[in-house]
């Protein structure tokens, strides 16, 4: 059976080798229910994959939507049946809100294994890489639930600054609490 440390190197190996071996390493390394959950996403989007197929179509629609300009694979970082790969990229979207605008970002992936497959994966960002996104939208940032209008911004860490004083526990360390939106100017609470 395939250890943790092995199903982590394969994996390190297939990203820095680039998208046709990522993509050809999933069958081999995911189990059929594995999942995958994301920090962030667009709203209205589920933050969590279930199923390799599901897990491999989110991959595609990633690689088609975004122009990768450079990606490093940092890792892997081994603890028993769990492993952390850190990713730092530069990318452009191809279409949506931020068509055309460049950006960096960096996140850490934890990874679960059990019986010699990857049966969960979970991306981590840290709270400045909310503050970055939020930043280049320049405006409307949503706390998740029941958003209500309740000021202008003049930028994303202004819009940040208003929605932990209407909301002092949300953590923007939490997806679920924060999201960015394209609409400039508005701030919103719940």
């Amino acid at each position: 059976m395939t250890t943790a440390t092995e199903l982590a190197q394969q994996l390190v190996d297939a990203c820095k080798a680039g998208r046709e071996a990522t993509t050809a390493m999933q069958d081999a390394l995911y189990a059929t229910d594995a999942t995958s959950t994301e920090a962030m996403g667009p709203p209205g989007e589920d933050l969590v994959a279930v199923g390799l197929e599901a897990i491999k179509g989110k991959g595609e629609w990633w690689y088609n939507n975004h122009e990768i300009h450079t990606m490093e694979v940092e890792g892997p970082f081994v603890n028993g049946d769990n492993f952390c790969v850190i990713f730092a990229l530069d990318a452009t979207p191809k279409a949506g809100p931020m068509e055309g605008q460049r950006f960096s970002m960096r996140e850490v992936a934890h990874y679960a294994t059990a019986n010699g497959k990857i049966v969960a994966e979970t991306f981590l960002m840290p709270p400045y890489g909310l503050r970055q996104r939020c930043s280049s939208y320049l405006g409307q940032v949503v706390v998740a639930d029941r958003p209500k209008v309740v000021g202008e911004a003049a930028d994303g860490a202004d819009a940040i600054a208003t929605i932990l004083a209407h909301r002092p526990s949300a953590h923007l360390f939490d997806h679920r609490a924060v999201v960015a939106t394209p609409v400039l100017g508005r701030l919103c609470k719940p």
